[in-house]
């Protein structure tokens, strides 16, 4: 079933223009416990990579703020586009607040990327 979806995600890859490959390699990761099955498009691998909460926690802080500071805004321009406190920004760009879906899209949103952009690793 695994291998199904993978030659799937591929397929559609293919069809796909090249900037939306990386969207695609993100929808590609099937939830095991605290691990991880992804296919990359680009390299064409399936593998099982271990996640812990805290490096997913910290890859989704820095991506904010990597996107705020790559758009120019300040944390308290992105905290009112997203409709969300300045220090609850704060908290969430030093990993200190754990911010709910809800909150996870209206950051994403604000920065007009997909929420999946903010999970990206590496």
């Amino acid at each position: 079933m695994i291998l199904r979806f993978f030659y799937l995600v591929n397929k559609v890859a293919q069809l796909l223009p090249p900037g939306l490959i990386n969207f695609i390699t993100i929808v590609g990761y099937i939830p095991t416990g605290n691990r991880l099955w992804y296919f990359s498009p680009q390299s064409k691998k399936l593998g099982l990579m271990k996640i812990e909460p805290a490096d997913l926690k910290l890859t989704l802080s820095e991506n904010i703020k990597k996107h705020r500071k790559k758009q120019g805004l300040s944390q308290e321009k992105l905290a009112l586009l997203a409709g969300v406190d300045r220090s609850y920004m704060s908290e969430v760009e030093r990993c200190l607040a754990n911010p709910s879906i809800d909150a996870i899209l209206r950051i994403s949103n604000a920065l007009q990327i997909y929420p999946a952009e903010l999970f990206e690793m590496g």
